[in-house]
Parts: C-alpha cells; structure tokens; sequence
C-alpha cells in the first residue's frame, strides 16, 4: 500500500513539474524573441538615422544649387530669358533636376578618391531615378524630361539615355550648360572649387567638340558675368566644323569615298562621321539630311 502511494506521489511530482518546464522555456523563447526585435529596432533607427543625414545634406545642396541656378537667371540677361521663355515658371525644373542623388549612397558622393566603375554606373543612374520620382507626381511629371536630362549631351556621349541632340530640348541644353557651371564652381571631395574664370573656359572647350549647346553656354556665361563673348562656330544640332564639312558633301550628293578623298580621311572615318551626323539632326536619309543642311543655312562658306 506504502509503495502505491509513493508512487501516485512520484507521478503528481511530475505532473506538476511539467509545466514549470514548459513555462521556462516558453519565457527563454519570448526573451530571446524580445532581444532579438530590439536589436532589429536599433539597426533600424541607425539606417534611419543615416537616411535622415544624407537627406539633410543633399537638402542643402539643392538649397545651394538652387541659390546659384537662381543668380544666373538674372534678369538683366536678355538671352536667359528668351531660352528659358518656353517653360514657364511652375514648371522650372532647376529645382527637381537632382533629386534622384538620394538613391546613390552619400559614401560615393563624398569619396575623395577615384570611383571605381560601379561605383560611376551608380552617379549616373541618379538622372534616371529623378526622372522615375517626378513621373509619379501628377503635380511634378512635367518636369520630368528636362529636369533629368541635365547630364544628356548633344553629342550622345551623357547619360543617363545617350540620346542624340535631336531629342534634347532648349530648357535642358540650358540647364546642362547651368548645371556644369555650378557644379564646377562649387567645391568638390576630389577637388577645390574653378575660379569663375577657369569654369568659364571649361564651358566653352565644352562648346566646341558639341557636348554643350553654344547658345546655352553663352547665355549662361553671360548672366555670370562674363559677357556675350563668342564661343567659336555655333552650328545647329551641335555639329562640329568637321561634320559640318562632311554634311555639305552629303548635301551635294557625293559618296562615301568622295568624301574621303575631299577631306583626305579614310572612308570608315568619313561613314562613322555620316552616321553621327544622322544621329545629331536626327534623320536617316541622305535627302533629309540635305533639306536639314539647306533649312539651316549649312551649303554656304561659314565655317
């Protein structure tokens, strides 16, 4: 009888241990669950934290750019305004041009160093993600085509789309030409600040080879002060006195290798310039290019 009761006790033991056992282990569960979500919450914070910084920072940038963007757009520049005539004032996308830079890490904006290739491939899609932003705005999407076409060229060699100067409008090529004046005269990681003097002439050796709009560097050379100085040749389509040559030759009907012997370059020099020529006015057709050669004024001596 002893033995049966000690062992209806021995089994109560255990029974009411049981769910001491299960209780400790459910409550080290939720605990390391806790530990776990707060570690979680700090990581969080601090990335939130970083966002908020690098935002503050591309905030006054674009506080700055803008400050800058609005000194050149003085009215006592007569050639600003009749550029700019064609987007009206709500629509000025000086502003809205940069917004896409919070999508590149503020790590590559400010390396002082040399970027790596990736590191380059990321700057550039900054234009490709401001252009996304303001198309999602009904308010903003009209900005859109100029504000990110800031870093396009009318010789196909920006980005972020390589389009050719047929495709980029007199509002962007301004904003271009503003956007590279600013930029160099402001201080970067990897270099000190151009005199405005120096920026000057970096906007008007980018003028000649076609990456920037002649009118638009002389319009914004000259609400910074510099005078209407003239900036060598300004053809259409930022067509260099070279192509221009090649394009008259077209113009008149000449081949490929007639054109050559004429200019005294190699045919496959003469087809690549034809080609780029095409992509610049933007058509495909040696009549085309003709019509676009005599609408412009390009058959006579200027050169």
């Amino acid at each position: 009888m002893r033995i049966c009761v000690l062992l209806l006790t021995m089994v109560a033991a255990c029974a009411s241990n049981a769910p001491s056992r299960t209780l400790k282990a459910e409550n080290k569960r939720l605990r390391n669950e806790l530990a776990d979500m707060r570690s979680q919450q700090t990581e969080t914070d601090a990335k939130l934290k970083a966002l908020h910084a690098q935002l503050a920072q591309l905030d006054q940038v674009a506080k700055d750019k803008d400050i800058e963007l609005a000194k050149l757009r003085t009215e006592n520049s007569a050639s600003w305004r009749e550029l700019a005539e064609a987007v009206p004032d709500r629509q000025q996308p000086t502003s809205a041009h940069d917004l896409g830079r919070a999508a590149v890490p503020s790590s590559i904006w400010e390396r002082k160093g040399k970027l790596t290739m990736a590191e380059w491939e990321q700057i550039r899609l900054h234009a490709y993600f401001t252009d996304r932003i303001l198309r999602r705005s009904p308010l903003l999407s009209e900005l859109a085509p100029v504000a990110a076409a800031d870093h396009e060229r009318i010789d196909g060699s920006g980005y972020p789309r390589n389009v050719p100067a047929s495709m980029i409008g007199r509002s962007a090529r301004l904003l271009a030409a503003a956007d590279v004046y600013h930029a160099l005269t402001e201080p970067r990681p990897q270099r000190p600040a151009l005199a405005p003097d120096a920026a000057a002439n970096v906007l008007r050796t980018e003028s000649r080879p076609g990456k920037l709009d002649h009118e638009a560097v002389a319009a914004v050379l000259e609400a910074a002060g510099h005078g209407r100085a003239r900036i060598a040749t300004a053809y259409p389509a930022g067509l260099t006195d070279r192509e221009v040559q090649v394009l008259r030759l077209v113009a008149r009907g000449q081949p490929t290798k007639q054109i050559a012997l004429a200019l005294s370059i190699s045919a496959r020099t003469a087809q690549h310039h034809v080609i780029h020529i095409y992509e610049k006015i933007g058509v495909s057709s040696r009549a085309a290019a003709a019509l676009f050669a005599v609408e412009n004024g390009l058959l006579g001596d200027r050169s």
